[in-house]
Protein backbone atom coordinates (compact mmCIF):
# COMPACT_ATOMS: atom_id res chain seq x y z
CA UNK A 1 0.00 0.00 0.00
CA UNK A 2 1.38 3.64 -0.60
CA UNK A 3 0.64 5.96 1.50
CA UNK A 4 0.75 9.74 0.42
CA UNK A 5 3.54 10.35 3.39
CA UNK A 6 5.97 7.63 1.20
CA UNK A 7 6.10 9.95 -1.87
CA UNK A 8 6.73 13.89 -0.73
CA UNK A 9 8.91 15.46 -3.49
CA UNK A 10 12.22 15.55 -2.36
CA UNK A 11 14.84 18.11 -3.42
CA UNK A 12 17.05 15.29 -6.00
CA UNK A 13 13.42 15.10 -8.27
CA UNK A 14 14.12 17.01 -11.31
CA UNK A 15 11.85 20.16 -11.97
CA UNK A 16 8.66 20.00 -13.37
CA UNK A 17 8.12 21.00 -16.80
CA UNK A 18 5.80 23.53 -17.05
CA UNK A 19 3.82 23.62 -20.50
CA UNK A 20 1.56 26.76 -21.89
CA UNK A 21 1.19 25.44 -25.19
CA UNK A 22 2.41 21.83 -25.95
CA UNK A 23 4.59 20.40 -29.15
CA UNK A 24 3.78 16.84 -28.91
CA UNK A 25 7.47 16.65 -30.14
CA UNK A 26 8.93 17.68 -27.61
CA UNK A 27 7.41 15.00 -25.13
CA UNK A 28 8.72 11.85 -24.49
CA UNK A 29 8.03 8.26 -24.33
CA UNK A 30 8.42 7.65 -20.87
CA UNK A 31 7.05 6.93 -17.81
CA UNK A 32 5.45 10.17 -16.08
CA UNK A 33 3.20 12.36 -13.78
CA UNK A 34 1.16 15.05 -15.46
CA UNK A 35 -1.49 17.76 -14.87
CA UNK A 36 -4.16 19.25 -17.09
CA UNK A 37 -6.14 22.21 -16.99
CA UNK A 38 -9.14 23.06 -19.07
CA UNK A 39 -9.54 26.04 -20.96
CA UNK A 40 -11.55 27.99 -18.16
CA UNK A 41 -8.96 27.09 -15.75
CA UNK A 42 -10.95 26.05 -13.11
CA UNK A 43 -10.35 22.49 -13.23
CA UNK A 44 -7.13 20.51 -13.32
CA UNK A 45 -6.97 16.62 -13.58
CA UNK A 46 -4.06 14.38 -12.60
CA UNK A 47 -2.74 11.71 -14.15
CA UNK A 48 0.19 8.76 -14.72
CA UNK A 49 0.91 7.22 -17.72
CA UNK A 50 3.74 4.65 -18.97
CA UNK A 51 3.87 6.66 -22.24
CA UNK A 52 3.25 10.32 -22.01
CA UNK A 53 3.04 11.02 -25.70
CA UNK A 54 0.35 8.61 -26.29
CA UNK A 55 -1.75 9.65 -23.21
CA UNK A 56 -1.94 13.24 -24.40
CA UNK A 57 -2.47 12.44 -27.67
CA UNK A 58 -5.68 10.34 -26.44
CA UNK A 59 -6.59 13.42 -24.03
CA UNK A 60 -6.26 15.84 -26.73
CA UNK A 61 -8.59 13.97 -28.92
CA UNK A 62 -11.23 12.80 -26.66
CA UNK A 63 -10.93 9.67 -26.32
CA UNK A 64 -10.14 9.79 -22.58
CA UNK A 65 -13.56 9.65 -20.74
CA UNK A 66 -12.53 11.51 -17.59
CA UNK A 67 -11.48 14.31 -19.83
CA UNK A 68 -13.23 14.61 -23.41
CA UNK A 69 -16.30 16.66 -22.20
CA UNK A 70 -13.61 19.47 -20.98
CA UNK A 71 -11.96 20.12 -24.21
CA UNK A 72 -9.68 21.94 -25.13
CA UNK A 73 -7.19 20.96 -22.20
CA UNK A 74 -3.44 22.43 -21.86
CA UNK A 75 -0.24 20.02 -20.25
CA UNK A 76 0.70 22.52 -17.19
CA UNK A 77 2.56 20.30 -15.32
CA UNK A 78 4.75 17.20 -16.35
CA UNK A 79 7.28 15.15 -14.48
CA UNK A 80 9.50 12.14 -15.70
CA UNK A 81 10.39 9.13 -14.19
CA UNK A 82 12.70 5.84 -14.38
CA UNK A 83 9.54 3.59 -14.17
CA UNK A 84 5.86 3.70 -14.02
CA UNK A 85 5.57 2.74 -10.30
CA UNK A 86 7.06 5.46 -9.27
CA UNK A 87 5.16 7.76 -11.67
CA UNK A 88 2.11 6.03 -9.78
CA UNK A 89 3.20 7.26 -6.91
CA UNK A 90 3.79 10.77 -7.53
CA UNK A 91 0.14 10.86 -9.26
CA UNK A 92 -1.06 9.14 -5.63
CA UNK A 93 0.78 12.04 -4.23
CA UNK A 94 -0.41 14.75 -6.49
CA UNK A 95 -4.14 13.87 -5.29
CA UNK A 96 -3.77 14.30 -1.99
CA UNK A 97 -4.31 17.57 -0.25
CA UNK A 98 -0.84 17.93 0.31
CA UNK A 99 -0.21 17.31 -3.01
CA UNK A 100 -2.72 19.57 -4.55
CA UNK A 101 -1.83 22.69 -2.37
CA UNK A 102 1.69 22.08 -3.62
CA UNK A 103 0.78 21.55 -7.38
CA UNK A 104 -1.12 24.93 -7.03
CA UNK A 105 1.95 26.40 -6.30
CA UNK A 106 3.97 25.41 -9.16
CA UNK A 107 1.18 25.59 -12.08
CA UNK A 108 0.16 29.11 -10.51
Amino acid sequence: MVYARDFPPAADLPKAEKYTAVKMKSLEHRPAAYALRNSTEDWVYKGSTRDLTERIAAHFSGKVTRTKNRLPLKLVYCEYFDNYTDARRREIWLKTGQGRGWLKKQIG
